[in-house]
């Protein structure tokens, strides 16, 4: 294999990969309708709260069902894709997870092959160049290692790919909700760790809270000035 050169400058030309995690009712999912060009890969038909913005969704199963769908997006097929976002990551393997407990007498011996397969795949569409990686992940809490304090992070299946996951992205972000006295609703994204929560921003682009919208973080993490 040849030698790829590139530049840091142009960093961010090859797309983001971006962790969202949070309950549910925070805006994981209508935050696709701000990614430009997107496909959903979703192995649940939980897309109602984007019924009207005509996204494709890919529907998975399985393995190769993911397969299938990478293949195509390297392909010429993908070209027209700016965005992938995949809804839920943490369903995604909960669903292999289901297989591998049905083909395997050992518990243990099943979540360690998801675990390897789930990274390696996140690793695959994080490669993906010239689009947008989006990975919505469920809440869940975890020990801190290094201060013993348990704080919230995305969910997934055991531990390891918890582990695993935020060293993968370049934004892992906390989704939140604020409902003032009048009942208003105002959605917004945590870009850094705090006590309670894990986030991390390596473009060091953004404020701490963000409003909830991939337009706004994708021109400030490019250098777009804001109105």
């Amino acid at each position: 294999m040849s030698v790829q050169w590139s530049n840091t400058n142009k960093a961010d030309l090859d797309g983001l990969n971006i962790m969202v995690y949070g309950p549910p009712g925070v805006g994981k999912t209508r935050l696709i309708s701000t990614l430009p060009a997107p496909l959903i890969i979703s192995s649940e038909r939980g897309n109602l709260t984007l019924k009207g913005f005509d996204i494709p969704v890919a529907y998975i199963q399985n393995g190769q069902d993911l397969k299938t769908v990478y293949d195509f997006l390297k392909s010429d097929g993908g070209k027209t894709i700016k965005s992938v976002a995949l809804d839920s990551v943490s369903d995604i393997a909960e669903t292999m997870l289901g297989i591998a407990k049905r083909s395997n007498n050992d518990v243990r011996q099943a979540y360690g092959q998801i675990a390897e397969l789930i990274i390696d795949w996140m690793k695959k569409f994080r490669d993906l160049p010239h689009v947008h990686k989006y990975f919505v992940a469920q809440m869940a809490p975890f020990k801190d290692e290094v201060t013993g304090q348990i704080k919230w992070g995305p969910d997934f299946p055991g531990k390891q790919i918890g582990k695993s996951a935020p060293y993968i992205f370049d934004l892992l972000l906390r989704a939140g909700v604020h409902v003032d006295e009048k009942g208003e609703r105002t959605y917004y994204l945590q870009t850094k760790a705090d006590q309670f929560y894990d986030a991390k921003d390596r473009s060091d682009a953004l404020d701490a809270y963000e409003q909830s919208d991939f337009n706004i973080i994708l021109n400030k993490v490019a250098g777009v000035k804001q109105p």
